[in-house]
């Protein structure tokens, strides 16, 4: 008689279910898209039939783990942000990485936010808001660009070679090679007045187990109060705690997770000095 499968990840006897491989491959594949993908260009990519792929689709579909937008394409549901939330709940790195965020908002009363690479761009992903009446907000869910972001500029710099190796045969925008040398040397990334008008940042690397980034933190500022330096600092430091503890607790597997699932959240820090008041948005 087979036995079930055991705690310490032996398998037993039993083999893995190909369709299910396919659309969990499928899932993956939705995910490292930029944007909504057509049925006919994932078959064509994993060498499908167009049924068999409608047919995969379909199933992610009535899961809620993907959705069609009303021009027909297919991307991932939010339902897998929530999953990527729990994930990390369950291990206690959600919190931990929110606790480290909301203590650098609440020392510096500024912006944090969190952003991953996501096809030839960055994403925040996960914001706490500056108490401050004039603050920088950059909205979860927007794009920010590779070359002129100091997230997408980390991103790039910290990123695996065969990542960068795709984006620079796709054609992305980067930063140059000596902008890149110059954020390896510092360990973070400055951009002042660029692709938003009156909003700077200071960016540093969340890492992988490999090494390379999994993630970028970012401390986004109005320019008008910006200070290159305090902000470096600061991020600085926290990335340092996360990364530290990351190692100590061989977290990396969830950090990939829940940045795979690009889960979201926003709050606000509780310590603030003036109450409502003009945004600087993005």
């Amino acid at each position: 008689m087979k036995t079930a499968p055991r705690s310490g990840g032996e398998q037993g006897s039993f083999r893995g279910l190909g369709s299910v491989r396919k659309c969990l491959q499928l899932v993956e594949i939705l995910a490292f898209h930029g944007e909504p993908v057509r049925l006919s260009d994932l078959a064509r990519q994993l060498e499908t039939a167009p049924s068999s792929m409608h047919q995969r689709l379909v199933t992610l579909v009535e899961a809620r783990w993907a959705e069609q937008t009303p021009d027909g394409r297919y991307r991932l549901s939010q339902r897998l942000a929530i999953l990527g939330m729990a994930a990390l709940d369950q291990v206690n790195l959600g919190s931990t990485l929110r606790l480290h965020m909301h203590e650098l908002a609440q020392r510096t009363q500024e912006g944090v936010d969190l952003s991953v690479l996501d096809g030839c761009s960055a994403v925040v992903v996960q914001q706490i808001e500056s108490s401050e009446a004039l603050r920088a907000q950059l909205s979860i869910g927007r794009r920010l660009p590779l070359a002129r972001s100091a997230a997408g500029n980390v991103l790039v710099a910290y990123a695996a070679p065969h990542v960068l190796s795709r984006l620079r045969l796709g054609g992305v925008e980067l930063p140059e090679d000596s902008r890149l040398e110059q954020i390896r040397n510092l360990g973070a990334a400055i951009v002042m007045d660029d692709f938003v008008p009156s909003i700077s940042a200071a960016s540093a690397p969340i890492f992988d187990a490999d090494g390379h980034a999994a993630a970028a933190l970012s401390l986004t500022v109005p320019t008008c109060r910006f200070d290159p330096s305090h902000a470096i600092s600061e991020v600085l430091a926290t990335t340092r705690e996360v990364n530290a503890g990351l190692n100590l607790r061989h977290g990396h597997e969830q950090l990939h997770s829940f940045v795979r699932g690009k889960a979201v959240s926003r709050g606000r820090p509780q310590a603030r000095r003036y109450a409502g008041g003009e945004e600087a948005t993005a």
